[in-house]
């Protein structure tokens, strides 16, 4: 964003605070915070745009003209604004020395930072240790020619080896470990299909020009590399096509088959499925039997065509592109020439922001461990912590007024919110050393090589899920729920819990200083926004306990869905004409139901926020009331400028609409926005007909 928007903005409201001083107006906050919020606020919005015909524009407007999209990114937005300003924390501590009090894992991830940071190593390395690697697997046809020998060739055991080294090996089948979606206290296997998706529309022709030039660099002749690849290409595209219908299906019911290794054995008999999941495995204590119950997640139908295709493949095929997948993985830890040269994706042209990437990737624990104990303000826990109370309140109270649901569901619902539980910030074992210290005892590095390297913590992270499955469920792992640098929000159906990692609780989504109506509308619509997808399309259909269970009465069920329905065909009727579509209210209904009950739910917490603790200054420089500003904070944070090829994209493959329609459509279907900014009946913000879901009043 300009700078000099910012300065004026700042200078008038200064001159506001000199004029107002000497009268003590008490109407007004003064404070640096509120000045700084008043300054932003004034940056983001258009104010020559009718706040009840078009809000976000009216909010976001000058954002949206002015922001800067930066060279290594596709958008920009607050959610990226602060993703910036973590890494630029993170960056600190990586850096710092290290010292010789501090905890092992600490030194560890510092470590891991310096291998990245060591592109002399890096560059000097070249292709040697990935070749290595290769020839080890058993070599890539495309690069050895007629000296690759198809008859060591055996699916099967190039998976082994893939796991063995650290590399993915779902390529063929998934092998997942989680909690049981229909007995959360117990963690089980899951089988599912390829981990893979290509489609006709996904950039074939640039996927096989990015394996060609890698190919090539590995020393294939650039002929021989066409022709071979392609040929793994349409084999790729053929292997997704077959695994598409599972990975779209919305049903999960559908998508749960319990049966034992032994019956597995019986309906697809052309794998050694013993022999394969303990393979895959491979975890100390960790064996499966044939009397073992895994969860199918694809028909068995799935495997007899995936053998017939197998078996319709040349080894050749098949061996390039295992290997090929083997490639891809590794090219971000080798030479920077072979990156660029590999993807059609930005890439940073800061080293340092990619090593701190990498070392969060590679040890999220302590990389998170050591942000939160030099960047985050124990208070501020405390104070969400009581922000999610409130919100919580008021979702009770809804359900309980919400006339369309029969009273045994009603009476679930309530039971399902009282227990629906919350991770805010860090867990309280990352400020303990020996818990940290225990955690990584078993983690040795040793080798410098910067491949090695995230292979081993790949290894270490690995293998640490896979345990689970000889361990009792702890639904409060501090490590399951530990990632405490993200910049987002979750709502885990699983466990039926809500998690506010510790980055977000800053910026333009929270701060201590500032009125709380900017913290209610800002990080208490994604808190609420996080509470309403337990009872959205998808979590409804888990219980208090998060285990997959249909409680909700018939009748209840259709009111529902029908009232989903207006949902779905009210964002689908919205359109972005610059690139000529519609909105996709089905696929994104999950978030459109979490956007209307939330920011209502918010909304009506801060409302009984001013009831206990009174009405807040305003910001100045701005003609708004309190609840006026709610609304305000609300958009801001969803202010958003976005590339359009990346756009459009995102229209065809993400649950969530464009950030425009989040706030407009949204907050057309509430009565209290309506209210506070008196639209007009029949007004864009204000339409005649509204889509609630969740009743208020």
């Amino acid at each position: 964003m300009k700078n000099y928007l910012i300065v004026s903005a700042a200078v008038n409201i200064a001159l506001v605070a000199s004029d107002t001083t000497s009268n003590q107006t008490p109407s007004l906050c003064l404070t640096p915070s509120c000045i700084d919020a008043a300054s932003s606020v004034l940056n983001n919005m258009d104010e020559s745009v009718e706040p009840c015909d078009d809000f976000y524009q009216f909010a976001c407007g000058n954002f949206l003209q002015h922001a800067k999209i930066p060279n290594d990114k596709y958008s920009v937005s607050y959610f990226k604004i602060t993703e910036d300003l973590v890494k630029h924390q993170l960056r600190v501590v990586l850096e710092e020395n290290v010292t010789v009090q501090e905890p092992r894992p600490f030194k560890l991830v510092k470590r891991t930072y310096q291998t990245c940071m060591n592109t002399t190593a890096i560059e000097l390395d070249g292709l040697t240790t990935i070749k290595s690697i290769l020839e080890k697997l058993g070599g890539w046809p495309v690069v050895q020619g007629c000296k690759w020998n198809q008859e060591k060739f055996d699916w099967k055991r190039s998976v082994y080896k893939f796991r063995n080294f650290g590399y993915d090996f779902n390529y063929f089948i998934a092998v997942d470990t989680a909690a049981d979606i229909k007995n959360s206290s117990v963690d089980t296997l899951y089988i599912g299909p390829a981990k893979v998706s290509r489609s006709n529309a996904s950039g074939l022709k640039w996927y096989l020009n990015k394996m060609v030039n890698v190919a090539t660099s590995f020393g294939a002749k650039k002929g021989v590399a066409i022709r071979e690849l392609n040929e793994s290409v349409h084999f790729e595209l053929n292997l997704s096509m077959m695994a598409r219908p599972f990975q779209k299906e919305k049903n999960l019911s559908f998508l749960y088959h319990r049966i034992s290794v032994s019956e597995l054995q019986q309906k697809a008999p052309n794998i050694p499925w013993l022999e394969y999941l303990n393979s895959v495995l491979n975890v100390t204590n960790v064996t499966i039997e044939a009397s073992d119950l895994i969860i199918l997640q694809v028909a068995p139908s799935y495997f007899s065509e995936l053998e017939k295709l197998l078996n319709n493949t040349p080894k050749r095929v098949l061996a390039n592109y295992l290997m090929w997948k083997v490639v891809e993985s590794s090219i971000p830890y080798l030479a920077e020439k072979l990156l660029n040269n590999s993807t059609q994706y930005k890439n940073s042209t800061f080293r340092w922001k990619k090593c701190v990437s990498f070392t969060l990737e590679s040890m999220p624990t302590a990389t998170s461990a050591l942000y939160v104990r030099k960047h985050f303000n124990e208070n501020v826990k405390q104070h969400v912590m009581e922000m999610v109370s409130d919100i919580r309140k008021e979702f009770v109270n809804m359900v309980k007024r919400t006339d369309w649901m029969d009273g045994d569901t009603k009476q679930h619902a309530l039971e399902k919110a009282a227990a629906m539980s919350s991770y805010i910030a860090y867990p309280d074992e990352f400020l303990l050393d020996e818990k940290l210290e225990d955690y990584y005892k078993e983690f040795h590095v040793e080798s410098d090589n910067f491949l090695q390297v995230r292979l081993s913590t790949k290894l270490f992270n690995y293998e640490n899920v896979i345990k689970r499955l000889v361990l009792p469920v702890n639904q409060t792992s501090w490590i399951k729920y530990g990632k405490s640098v993200d910049v987002n929000a979750y709502y885990s159906m699983r466990s039926n819990r809500i998690i506010l990692p510790a980055a977000i609780l800053q910026g333009a989504f929270f701060s201590d200083d500032r009125p709380w109506y900017m913290n209610y509308g800002g990080i208490g619509f994604i808190i609420a926004h996080e509470i309403i997808h337990g009872f959205d399309n998808d979590g409804r259909q888990h219980d208090k306990f998060g285990n997959l269970e249909d409680w909700w009465a018939p009748s209840t069920k259709a009111k529902f869905l029908t009232k989903s329905q207006c949902i779905i065909d009210q964002y689908g009727n919205h359109s972005v004409p610059e690139l000529g579509l519609n909105l996709d209210g089905f696929m994104t209904q999950g978030e459109n139901i979490a956007d209307n009950g939330g920011i209502k739910i918010a909304y009506l917490a801060y409302n009984e926020w001013i009831r206990r603790n009174g009405r807040e200054r305003l910001l100045p420089g701005l003609n708004y009331t309190d609840r006026q500003l709610f609304w305000i904070s609300a958009a801001n944070v969803w202010c958003t400028k976005t590339e359009p090829v990346i756009e459009m994209m995102l229209m065809y493959a993400s649950v969530h609409p464009p950030a425009k329609f989040r706030i407009n459509v949204a907050l057309s279907n509430a009565h209290y926005f309506a209210r506070d900014f008196n639209c007009r009946i029949g007004s864009k913000m204000n339409p005649f007909k509204k889509c609630v879901v969740w009743k208020f009043f």
